[in-house]
């Protein structure tokens, strides 16, 4: 099958949530046998593991006044985008587009083209929002938004694939009779768990004591995610725990605020601005417990890699946590995203971990219905019932 596969982000290297999906899924599909091309907003063209990368020459927004906006990339030339990707699918026969997240422009001329040319164009959601969180403003943006372009682009796919129970309810606001799928988001599940037979080792390449209860943060800089929230709990914790270190693993618009009050924690924080995908496996397997006070989610990555590693699990019970969390017990919810919320919880997980409670079999075995090998198997099954009902195909009517 020849598929064409279309993200807002460059391929590679990748650094967010849909550059990890995207090289996933592309590894995993070229691995059963697939021809995958790959239109980005990279600079270059290249051939990477089996896969034919087309790069687009783009530009970022500003990301004033809302900082998401800075992840909003337009191509210089943007009819341009629209020749490459007829040219890719006539020249290599193209079966199949998939296009990753549904708020970027060059998802919504990749279902215009598909549904000109006429093959099955699937969609997969990533998250509810963009601008949402932040003010009336923005929410008032977003609603028109996509009432307009986001309802034209879903009626255009053929296939709407959603993580969560949360965004298939989010989309079917816009287009109910849409041909929704639900598949979780993939990770490599036997890669963090085979990393934790090497905690001690990688304790000791990162200098960290085997008596120290690690919590780690993985995740941007922003208000939604609670960072800040949570450095201020830092100092109230470690006086009831003192052999308690975090680790905070991120970058983002608050950065400074962040780095500021680490420096007042001394040696009870680490900071890492960013660490290769390829390593991140280490950094969970040395850690205890992963926490996540987060305003608004999807299905963040970050938890399933957490659920993988085996730790214990603090967070916010927002978006879509509750339905990833589900069958995972070894877990803490915080009502909301405050200091006092955060410390509790952190310390309720400490205190358990000190006691001696581990996780547990059903857990365990849980996490591996994120495994890619599943995931992917899932996808396979959307693209092969979309090519065999290929000529009843037509426009959704919302």
């Amino acid at each position: 099958m020849n598929i064409l596969i279309v993200t807002p982000f460059p391929f590679l290297p990748p650094k967010g949530g849909i550059e990890f999906q995207v090289l996933g899924l592309s590894k995993h599909l070229v691995k059963r046998g697939h021809n995958i091309l790959i239109v980005s907003s990279s600079d270059v063209n290249r051939h990477v593991n089996g896969v034919e990368v087309f790069g687009v020459k783009s530009f970022h927004l500003l990301g004033w006044p809302y900082h998401p906006l800075k992840n909003f990339s337009i191509p210089y030339r943007p009819w341009s985008l629209v020749s490459l990707m007829k040219k890719i699918i006539h020249e290599y026969k193209v079966d199949l587009l998939h296009a990753h997240g549904q708020l970027y422009l060059c998802t919504w001329v990749a279902m215009k083209v598909a549904s000109g040319e006429k093959i099955p164009a699937v969609l997969t959601i990533h998250g509810t929002s963009g601008l949402r969180y932040y003010d009336p403003i923005a929410n008032s943006i977003e609603e028109i938004f996509s009432r307009t372009v986001l309802k034209q682009t879903i009626r255009r796919a053929s296939a709407v694939i959603c993580a969560t129970q949360l965004e298939e309810e989010h989309v079917r606001q816009y287009c109910k009779n849409a041909n929704f799928f639900k598949i979780p988001n993939g990770v490599y599940v036997e890669t963090f768990r085979e990393a934790l037979g090497f905690r001690q080792k990688f304790r000791k390449e990162y200098q960290i004591p085997l008596d120290r209860k690690v919590v780690l943060f993985v995740g941007r800089f922003t208000p939604v995610k609670g960072i800040l929230e949570l450095m201020e709990t830092i100092r109230n914790i470690t006086k009831v725990f003192p052999e308690a270190l975090f680790l905070i693993v991120g970058d983002g618009p608050l950065r400074g605020k962040v780095e500021r009050v680490a420096e007042l924690q001394g040696n009870m924080v680490r900071m890492f601005k960013w660490i290769p995908g390829s390593e991140m496996h280490k950094l969970y397997a040395l850690s205890d417990i992963f926490v996540l006070p987060s305003r608004s989610e999807g299905q963040p990555l970050t938890l399933l890699e957490a659920m993988a590693s085996q730790l214990y699990i603090v967070s916010t019970p927002v978006g879509g946590i509750p339905e990833t969390l589900r069958g995972y017990g070894y877990k803490t919810y915080i009502s909301h995203c405050s200091t006092a919320e955060i410390s509790a919880g952190i310390l309720e997980a400490l205190e358990a971990i000190s006691k001696g409670k581990s996780i547990d079999s059903k857990s365990v075995s849980y996490a591996e219905r994120f495994d890619w090998s599943r995931v992917t198997t899932e996808i396979e099954g959307v693209y092969s019932h979309l090519l065999k009902g290929r000529s009843s195909r037509s426009l959704l009517t919302c």
